[in-house]
């Protein structure tokens, strides 16, 4: 699993949102808030969009497998848009294959997983 750095605050270019990326098959795991990514090499990676966490710069040394300038500006903004529509209460992803997805156990278990490692990371 990574932290894709998805954007900066507004008010403080120090404080950065992250977003839980890793590399799970997205036909397996891609829920209803997760955005499919391609990286500039092609690979293909999953956003984690509900598993987003504010940080300051100084915490992202300590942290490894932080992802800054590789995913591809398309992706990215897609990530964008996905943040911007949660936060004003609608998603853009909503396929019926995504919302059967995200109402399965095995994709419950592996958002706990994802779950415990951002409280494991970052402590919330």
């Amino acid at each position: 699993m990574y932290w894709l750095v998805a954007l900066a605050h507004p008010d403080d270019a120090d404080t950065l949102f992250l977003v839980l990326v890793d590399d799970m098959p997205a036909s397996l795991y891609c829920g209803v808030c997760d955005v499919p990514l391609r990286t500039l090499r092609g690979e293909t990676l999953i956003a984690r969009c509900g598993h987003g966490v504010w940080a300051q710069k100084d915490r992202l040394e300590r942290r490894t497998a932080v992802i800054v300038g590789q995913i591809h500006p398309r992706s990215q903004r897609r990530v964008r848009q996905m943040l911007c529509g949660m936060t004003g209460g609608a998603t853009f992803h909503t396929a019926a294959r995504s919302l059967a997805v995200a109402n399965s156990l095995e994709y419950e278990e592996y958002e706990r997983k994802i779950t415990r490692t951002r409280y494991r990371t970052w402590g919330r």
